[in-house]
């Protein structure tokens, strides 16, 4: 959810820029403008995160294939696929093509394009995360721990930076190898259902409990106490198995348990005519955005203004306690 806000921050920007707004207005998502820590807001802004990168990333496809649709690729053989998608990552979705589009004469640099490549290498870095969580790959969630280190730094978020800077520390100076390797293991994500792509955070999954407690399966009445709560609390797992069990035995003809937009399709070829129509990926010579409508690189900030370093001072100053020197000595405990 942090690295959901922080996106949400950096490219919130204009519709002239084809910020976040412009797909919001643009799809007509509701409660989208600000970001909350309540509600449905992170649901929400995830998929509009995963609609626009979809969309984006088909529009390079396009771009580059030269093609009308994804349906024409078909054509290709698997190594030109490939090709298509190095190029893709290596000209149009990272920190080598964003500075060498930068290098370019004033006159020959295209802002609109530069802060789509940044878009492009940001998201990927979300879209990596995303999956490493359902899919329950810890390693490459702390492979992007350094990674979101400086996202947070760059973008002021300092106490997330701090957090960051100390689970580094643990894992690679404090922790020994067994317990390293419990905490990534066991710590951090959980699957209670023991299917492929179904893991989550445990702070979420602890969400999902307090909701099943307090409202799902909610114990009420004169003579509720606190240890009869603990009892059915005990029993929410089984009473979750035996809803989803009914439901697929007899509601499954009218209502499944699916977040998936049924209009997912359509909202992404909105967003992609939207990118074709307005040249995103195509290179145009003296295309500017106004100050407004550029978006800060958090990545580049954290580097150039020691931003990180900052937030390495800040988190060694956390943790310098005063200790003392001298020694105490229980002399009549030791003499027995």
């Amino acid at each position: 959810m942090a690295f959901e806000h922080s996106l949400h921050a950096q490219y919130f920007g204009t519709r002239a820029s084809l910020g976040l707004i412009h797909s919001i207005e643009l799809l007509n998502r509701k409660g989208l403008h600000s970001p909350s820590v309540q509600g449905t807001f992170h649901h929400h802004i995830q998929e509009l995160l995963l609609h626009v990168a979809e969309a984006r990333f088909r529009d390079l496809w396009c771009v580059l294939g030269n093609v009308s649709s994804l349906a024409d690729l078909r054509q290709l053989h698997p190594q030109q696929l490939h090709v298509l998608a190095t190029r893709i990552i290596d000209e149009y979705a990272s920190t080598p093509a964003l500075h060498a589009l930068q290098s370019k004469p004033k006159n020959k640099q295209d802002q609109l394009l530069q802060q789509a490549v940044q878009f492009n290498r940001d998201i990927l870095d979300y879209l990596n995360l995303t999956d490493a969580i359902s899919s329950g790959d810890v390693g490459r969630m702390e492979d992007l721990l350094p990674r979101l280190l400086f996202r947070f730094a760059g973008g002021k978020n300092c106490k997330y930076a701090v957090e960051i800077l100390e689970i580094l520390q643990s894992i690679h100076k404090e922790w020994p190898d067994d317990l390293k390797d419990y905490m990534l293991k066991h710590s951090w994500l959980a699957n209670t259902t023991g299917l492929p792509g179904r893991f989550l955070p445990i702070d979420m999954l602890q969400e999902h409990n307090v909701l099943g407690i307090k409202h799902t399966f909610a114990t009420s009445g004169p003579y509720t106490s606190w240890e009869y709560i603990g009892k059915t609390s005990a029993s929410i797992p089984t009473q979750r198995k035996v809803i989803d069990h009914v439901e697929d035995d007899i509601n499954h003809f009218r209502r499944g348990k699916s977040h998936t937009s049924p209009s997912k399709e359509a909202d992404v070829k909105k967003l992609q005519q939207s990118y074709q129509k307005s040249k995103l990926h195509q290179h145009l010579d003296g295309r500017t955005l106004g100050t407004r409508d550029k978006c800060a690189d958090y990545i580049e900030t954290s580097l150039v203004e020691g931003r990180v370093t900052k937030s390495m001072e800040n988190w060694w100053k956390g943790r310098l306690r005063k200790r003392s020197t001298e020694d105490s000595w229980d002399l009549e405990n030791e003499d027995m």
